[in-house]
């Protein structure tokens, strides 16, 4: 095997014109060698692929697998060390292989097993827990054909579920959409699960970093967040089929919308509608388990909190201000020059 460089340099000299002949004299290499990388179409890394070689202790490794499974029922501090059970292995059966085998076996498949053990998802919510999530619908929005987003905030121990309709998937939109729910059912879940692209915030491994506006609104209304894993939709089963129901149930035919704001008063009357829906497997609909979730959740705070984040911007000689990519706003031409606060909002700024 030749390296990279030199094969590029080969298919380099063939491009230009050279002889196989030729080439051999600049680089040195046979011309079979030559014919052979010539001709080959496609230089993509290949999978390492395992020889396969046996061990030793490849007979014993079931031994070895039974007493790491039976020490997952031990107290932590009595379980066996890779030298506690090669020492068994010596003396209980006929092993005659060395330690540093059954060190890095046992090593390995402790590791196995405690992935296995973290991949454990949670299928039972709660009462009082809840995902969101955001969803995308078309609709006639002020006389225009639109794609527009709404969020969904679902609760997986009734199937009872909630949305509001916005432009954006702003932080602005997930609180002002959660600050809506809340005041509908009248208390605040304990704890939201929330999908990793919403404007809540996200998750890099094991860091979660949260939106301020977020994290100032969790503060205020008590409650527990937590985000799922990137493409990892199954922590969030329940939001996700909500999606889709709702799109169905919510947005279809496409609806035309004037007023947003009495669109999404509508919305979360509609969605009380269902309430009436039999659960699909618990013998009850899904209000009357809702009542379940609305015992556990959160007391509303004495004052609603303001979905509104603050930003500041330079009024220019036409009187206006660019404000979150360039969107221009007229303030007024007396203001030329003057800095002015800006306030983003769910609808407006």
């Amino acid at each position: 095997m030749i390296s990279m460089p030199m094969i590029e340099s080969i298919r380099d000299m063939s491009r230009r014109g050279l002889t196989n002949a030729d080439i051999q004299r600049e680089t040195g290499v046979s011309q079979p060698t030559i014919r052979k990388y010539l001709a080959m179409d496609d230089f993509s890394p290949a999978m390492p692929v395992s020889t396969g070689r046996g061990s030793m202790l490849d007979p014993y490794k079931p031994f070895v697998d039974a007493i790491l499974e039976a020490d997952r029922r031990v107290w932590r501090k009595q379980r066996h060390t890779a030298r506690r059970i090669y020492e068994r292995l010596a003396a209980e059966t006929p092993y005659e292989g060395g330690y540093g085998i059954v060190k890095k076996y046992v090593r390995e498949r402790k590791a196995q097993m405690r992935a296995s053990d973290m991949a454990f998802m949670e299928l039972v919510w709660a009462p009082g827990e809840a995902q969101a999530d955001f969803g995308d619908a078309d609709v006639v929005f002020c006389g225009d054909r639109m794609r527009m987003h709404f969020f969904a905030l679902s609760f997986p121990a009734s199937n009872m579920g909630f949305c509001q309709l916005f432009a954006g998937k702003t932080s602005e939109c997930v609180c002002q959409g959660l600050k809506d729910v809340f005041a509908h059912i009248g208390g605040a879940p304990h704890r939201i699960v929330f999908d990793n692209a919403t404007g809540a915030g996200r998750r890099c491994g094991a860091k979660v970093t949260e939106a301020e506006l977020f994290s100032r609104m969790r503060a205020h209304y008590g409650f527990e967040a937590a985000f799922a894993n990137p493409n990892s939709g199954h922590e969030k089963g329940n939001v996700e089929r909500k999606v889709g129901w709702m799109r169905q149930h919510l947005f279809t035919p496409v609806p035309a919308v004037d007023d947003l704001d009495a669109f999404n008063r509508r919305l979360l009357e509609r969605c009380d509608a269902y309430a009436g829906t039999a659960h699909y497997e618990r013998g009850s609909t899904w209000g009357e388990l809702f009542e379940r979730d609305r015992a556990a959740l959160v007391p509303l705070p004495a004052r609603p909190f303001s979905c509104v984040r603050y930003g500041t911007a330079v009024v220019d000689k036409r009187g206006c201000a660019s404000v979150d990519g360039g969107h221009r706003y007229h303030v007024s031409d007396a203001m030329a020059g003057r800095p002015v606060t800006v306030a983003y909002g769910a609808h407006s700024v």
